[in-house]
């Protein structure tokens, strides 16, 4: 059977998207794990990624990490380290190989939506470069939005096959790729919703069988994604004040919209400003912009394109779309976050480029410069996605750059601290950084312990232990405190507090052989 010129356009378009999207990320391949931001918890301390006996991948299947419920990110890393162990370059490849394949899928539902296969490699190519992706890519914790889109994705497209050709089969696999969603992700509780959006922007009639189709999804994933949400309730609440909810609200949802069209600082944090009110231009503007969008939105709304690119913005990402935090370290927004909801976009921007162009038939040169203008932009965002990856090098590097761009962050301080701690340093700059995050934020317990290890370090023991001991009344059940102040305790001869700080970092989880050590040397 011979192949089509069609076929040969296809897989040259694929071709290009690979190799472009590779070199884009190929820093990725060089990076370390980042120890001090969640890397370690996730992976490295993990010991479900130890076995892949029948009882530990069952035991993954009921285990939460960090109040998150993804099993599928763990048993993905159970493979990798059964036959690698902790090779950091095994890791970010399989990040990065996953992230080809969501630009991959991207190309194919351009096609399902029938753009042109020019249009649709554009579309892809601007997911596949753009840098607000840096960070699910350059983060080996952030694999579970690489992989939660990937099965979303082909949920979407047998969805929409399925709809073209009643194929039950196909609608099967959607089910299917939609439970590997969810057990990847808890973000793929919006998939009914953007379901519903693609019977719109298919024209499909808007009646009760829409509604039925939905319902098994809807039973799939609605438990399945309770068990992340019913966990982290404590974080989100609704402020007293509506209109300070309707302004944090409100900045959340345009942050992204800014991140993706003007796509430069990208952070592992993103801190809010005060005072969190109109009055500050902070907030104002968008409000503004997000009135001048929703006229847009009027004028153009016969552009099912440019709707649907908003409207799957915003079903895929408004369940994360935050009103206040509560807990201390809960990110109100995070780059992440829209690797996928931002793909709407890519979408209408690739249709736009082409069509642009094809309205300059007969004009040369016209289209050359056109031509020129999208190169242009291609290298500025492969090119700011290839300096983004080196960033994430290791936690030096990151949280170097964090605080170039929120010198006061108690986050950044700290965990820059951290990784210099983890490093074997015990200068005067590590004491710096904690007072610095103690200072900016005086409840911060893990700030506390690293200031008292340095201390420690130094011979100021009773300072030390003074800092360990407000670490755990700010959280008792800080492990790490714990262990920290056994040590303490013992080198001043005070045997049994020392056994009972050592006996209770033991239950919390601390694991490190030094602390069974202490615990023995308490009790002679």
């Amino acid at each position: 059977m011979r192949a089509t010129p069609d076929l040969y356009k296809h897989i040259l378009i694929i071709a290009v998207l690979v190799v472009i999207t590779a070199l884009a990320f190929s820093p990725c391949l060089r990076n370390s794990f980042v120890i001090n931001w969640d890397d370690d918890v996730h992976l490295l301390a993990n010991e479900k990624v130890r076995s892949l006996t029948s009882e530990n991948i069952a035991s993954i299947f009921t285990q939460l990490i960090n109040r998150t419920y993804q099993p599928l990110l763990v048993l993905s890393y159970a493979v990798e380290y059964h036959f690698f162990q902790y090779r950091p370059f095994v890791y970010h490849l399989t990040n990065l190989l996953l992230h080809i394949a969501v630009v991959g899928l991207v190309y194919k539902l351009a096609l399902s939506l029938s753009l042109e296969p020019l249009a649709a490699g554009i579309s892809a190519l601007i997911f596949g470069l753009h840098p607000v992706h840096v960070e699910p890519v350059a983060w080996v914790t952030s694999r579970k939005d690489l992989l939660y889109s990937l099965f979303y994705l082909l949920s979407v497209i047998l969805y929409l096959r399925y709809l073209r050709r009643r194929s039950f089969l196909s609608y099967g696999g959607s089910l299917a790729c939609a439970l590997l969603a969810i057990f990847s992700k808890s973000m793929a509780l919006s998939l009914p919703l953007v379901l519903w959006a693609m019977d719109w922007f298919q024209r499909r009639k808007m009646d009760w069988k829409i509604l039925g189709d939905k319902i098994e999804y809807f039973l799939l994933i609605v438990p399945i994604a309770w068990i992340t949400y019913s966990q982290n309730t404590g974080i989100m609440s609704l402020n007293r004040s509506g209109i300070r909810s309707g302004v944090i609200y409100l900045w959340s949802f345009m942050h992204y919209v800014f991140k993706f069209f003007w796509p430069v600082n990208f952070t592992p944090i993103h801190e809010m400003s005060g005072p969190i009110a109109l009055a500050n231009s902070v907030y104002l503007w968008p409000l503004l912009v997000f009135g001048i969008l929703i006229i847009l939105l009027v004028r153009f709304r016969r552009d099912r394109l440019f709707v649907f690119a908003f409207v799957f913005y915003f079903a895929s990402i408004f369940f994360l779309l935050r009103t206040d935090v509560i807990v201390f370290g809960a990110q109100m927004v995070s780059d992440r976050w829209v690797y996928l909801p931002c793909l709407g976009f890519c979408l209408w921007l690739g249709e736009r480029f082409w069509k642009i162009y094809l309205k300059m038939e007969g004009r040369r040169w016209i289209k050359a410069v056109w031509i020129f203008l999208l190169v242009g932009v291609f290298s500025w965002l492969g090119i700011s996605s290839f300096k983004q990856c080196r960033i994430w090098k290791d936690g030096g590097t990151l949280w170097e750059y964090a605080l170039k761009h929120y010198p006061q962050s108690p986050v950044a301080n700290n965990n820059m601290a951290d990784f210099l701690l983890k490093r074997g340093e015990t200068g005067q700059k590590i004491a710096e950084y904690c007072r610095r995050s103690i200072e900016a934020y005086p409840y911060y317990a893990d700030a506390y312990v690293n200031l008292g290890t340095v201390l420690a370090q130094w011979g100021q023991m009773d300072e030390a232990m003074a800092h360990f001991r407000k670490a755990l009344a700010l959280k008792p059940e800080h492990a790490v405190a714990h262990a920290n102040l056994a040590t303490a305790l013992l080198q001043q001869g005070k045997r049994q507090e020392a056994a009972i700080h050592a006996q209770r970092a033991i239950e919390l989880g601390f694991s490190e052989t030094s602390i069974y050590s202490v615990l023995e040397q308490s009790k002679k």
